[in-house]
């Protein structure tokens, strides 16, 4: 059952983790052409 647990904890957090890679480069560029009129 622990064992069962930490697989859900860890496919959650390998998954959270892909996302944060796919919109990273958005939320930089983002920043960056916020930014740059200013």
């Amino acid at each position: 059952m622990l064992l069962y647990s930490i697989s859900i904890v860890v496919a959650c957090t390998q998954s959270l983790h892909q996302t944060l890679l796919q919109t990273q480069p958005k939320i930089l560029s983002f920043l960056n052409h916020t930014k740059a009129p200013a």
